[in-house]
């Protein structure tokens, strides 16, 4: 197993400046929540393109499919695909956090917050550090508050056409899955995000999954 000393630069033992032992950095009681992703124009187009699709009448049908698709996609990778607002927010919490569901684009805010619901913002490199750039860990020097919350921007890009080719593959493969038809506008009929993952899509996403920070 990993050492990690909790506590300020922990760090080192990665860099192997030094090497103390302490148990490797968990998330417990951390609940999640994501802004809808937003699907553009331009993302429909390109699926429409895919399947070939030469009518309008089904968009809306597309873009419910699309997002459920992408929400499958990130479920399944612990990767945010489009970028959006994370909210991460630990109950009970170490000295060091992992955040889920890299990349992670900007940091927001970090906060304090007391058993009564009152928020302190912490200060970078003074009550918090952070380490890393796509992928980051923060390390929380103040003691243990009762709740921590962290707001983030997370993602690859907000369109289709701005992620990886895999993320691309994954997400257009799984989006088929949603539909009856094909040759009639993709058909009628939607299906929610427990229709199970299809075996291309996992393809593309296996390679790719993030599996620390959740």
């Amino acid at each position: 197993m990993p050492t990690y000393r909790v506590g300020k630069s922990f760090l080192d033992d990665i860099y192997g400046t030094r090497t103390i032992s302490s148990p490797r950095p968990i998330n417990y009681g951390l609940e999640v929540t994501k802004a809808d992703p937003i699907i553009d124009a331009a993302t429909v187009s390109m699926v429409k393109d895919y399947y070939n699709i030469n009518t309008d009448d089904y968009d809306d049908q597309i873009v419910r499919n699309l997002r459920t698709s992408l929400i499958t996609i990130e479920n399944y990778t612990n990767r945010n695909i489009v970028t959006r607002q994370v909210t991460a927010r630990w109950k009970v919490h170490p000295n060091v956090i992992i955040l889920p569901n890299a990349p992670i684009v900007s940091i927001t805010s970090v906060k304090a917050i007391d058993e009564d619901g009152t928020e302190e913002t912490l200060t970078l490199n003074t009550d918090y550090y952070s380490y890393g750039d796509k992928e980051i860990d923060l390390e929380v020097v103040l003691g243990n508050y009762p709740s921590l919350e962290v707001m983030y921007e997370a993602g690859y890009g907000k369109g289709l056409d701005d992620i990886p080719t895999w993320a691309q593959d994954a997400v257009i493969y799984q989006l088929g899955i949603y539909y009856s038809n094909f040759d009639e506008g993709m058909g009628t009929r939607v299906y929610d995000a427990n229709s199970g993952l299809d075996q291309r899509a996992k393809s593309a996403c296996d390679g790719n999954r993030y599996l620390r920070g959740n």
